[in-house]
């Protein structure tokens, strides 16, 4: 709304310089019909009704979800994946300290240190817990399925590191 009568000016100034007399009352002119144009629709304009206001009732008060960490079999599921999950890293950086021995996971690498190997493995028992936890307290009978996956996986893979 403001570029409006700028260019506008802007035109009846470059008028004004080839005819003065003439394009300064044209000017004047314009600037107040835009001026009282400006006033019409600044209070022609009505402010919005307010929204009306509803009171919301709860008939019954929200259900508390039951807490997965306090869980006992929870608690013993998560002990054994973590359990499992050290024994395979611990099995795996001992048989890597033989220079004939490498590592077939592609995740690792070939020989992958100590740090590496607990830095790609716990980050996802983790994420194997949270899934647990919040399938566990959404009622889903599924919730042991990946710390389940977790102890069979690492318990296997150290008990495999453990024959050689």
């Amino acid at each position: 709304m403001k570029v409006l009568p700028l260019l506008l000016f802007l035109v009846t100034l470059a008028a004004a310089q080839q005819q003065p007399v003439q394009a300064r009352q044209a000017a004047q002119q314009q600037t107040k019909n835009l001026q009282h144009l400006a006033l019409q629709i600044r209070f022609d304009v009505q402010p919005l009704p307010a929204p009306a206001r509803t009171n919301l009732v709860l008939a019954r008060p929200l259900p508390q979800r039951p807490s997965a960490i306090k869980s006992p079999s929870y608690l013993l599921m998560l002990a054994t994946a973590t359990a499992a999950t050290i024994a395979d890293c611990e099995s795996t950086s001992a048989l890597l300290s033989d220079p004939h021995n490498h590592e077939i996971n592609p995740l690792f690498g070939l020989r992958p240190s100590r740090a590496r190997i607990y830095g790609i493995s716990l980050p996802i028992l983790a994420i194997d817990a949270w899934s647990s936890a919040w399938a566990k307290r959404r009622g889903k009978r599924w919730w042991p399925v990946t710390l389940s996956v977790a102890i069979a996986v690492h318990g296997g893979a150290a008990l495999h590191n453990g024959l050689q």
